[in-house]
């Protein structure tokens, strides 16, 4: 089993160091009831510290809290003013949230071209939940063949994250195993 206890102790102590990452981590723990009895307060006192010092996931953890309402009330302009600060470090969960945030108008102005680069910067570091944001995209303008390919390879970043042995490009994935994928959905096709 986890040792959650032990591990809030040890990123405590780095926290009480100055890490800034560990104090998003006490306060995910926080949040989360692991090791600890669950206190949505005590978790944003040290994922607010984490982002406020600069941790791209204190920023990120702070706004989605501040979407959801987690532990603070909900405020999309400040969810959007922290998924910023984690995007421009180069987080891609951060930016596809932010590209969506501007595609919806959700806490920023409605900006379909802002909502664009935000998520092509994270389809730029292989975000599998951006390029299914992208091929909504298309399916939503009634281009179902490009959709269907931005979906695809959301499916196969997909399972090479969850394979850690693979190292390589989103191209290269597509073109070493979208053959084998098909030559798969025949055989399930015709058995």
């Amino acid at each position: 089993g986890k040792d959650y206890p032990h591990a809030l102790e040890l990123y405590r102590k780095a926290a009480s160091g100055g890490n800034l990452r560990a104090m998003a981590n006490v306060g995910s723990m926080y949040v989360m009831g692991l090791g600890v009895e669950k206190d949505a307060e005590e978790a944003v006192r040290w994922v607010r510290r984490a982002a406020e010092g600069g941790d791209w996931a204190g920023q990120w953890l702070l706004a989605d809290w501040y979407l959801a309402g987690t532990g603070v009330p909900q405020d999309y302009g400040l969810a959007a003013s922290w998924e910023r600060k984690a995007a421009e470090q180069g987080y891609p969960p951060a930016q596809k949230m932010l590209g969506t945030m501007y595609y919806n108008g959700t806490g920023v102005p409605q900006n379909k071209t802002l909502a664009d680069q935000w998520i092509q910067k994270a389809i730029d570091q292989d975000s599998a939940s951006a390029m299914r944001e992208k091929a909504r995209d298309y399916v939503y303008a009634g281009d179902y063949a490009q959709g269907d390919q931005w979906f695809q390879k959301a499916e196969i970043e997909t399972a090479f994250n969850n394979d850690h042995r693979w190292c390589g490009t989103t191209q290269e994935k597509v073109e070493e195993y979208v053959p084998l994928t098909r030559e798969l959905l025949q055989w399930k096709s015709n058995p």
